[in-house]
């Protein structure tokens, strides 16, 4: 199965990497590699992550240490909406928010 990553998911990992470069550019790099590894693994039997109905329809959920990863199974491919610190206080609408 085919995998992408949304317009939202890409501002979150440049987020993610903007933080962590602020103490190491080198760590920052390697970090976001891993978080995209992960990701490109939910190709791999997707359905077998929990439903995020919480944040909406058609959307699951897997963590990658702090981070929470929401992506949606289609046909063809999964779509990675968006990846978000654990610590945020989030909300259905906050997903659709950069």
């Amino acid at each position: 199965m085919k995998m992408a990553f949304s317009r939202l998911c890409d501002e979150d990992l440049e987020c993610i990497a903007d933080v962590i470069a602020r103490d190491s550019p080198r760590r920052a790099r390697s970090y976001v590699r891993e978080i995209r590894d992960c990701c490109r693994s939910l190709a791999r039997m997707p359905n077998r992550f929990p439903a995020a109905t919480e944040f909406g329809s058609g959307l699951r959920r897997r963590f990658f240490g702090a981070y929470l990863i929401l992506f949606s199974v289609h046909a063809d491919h999964v779509l990675v909406e968006r990846i978000l610190h654990t610590a945020r206080d989030l909300g259905p609408d906050d997903l659709l928010k950069s």
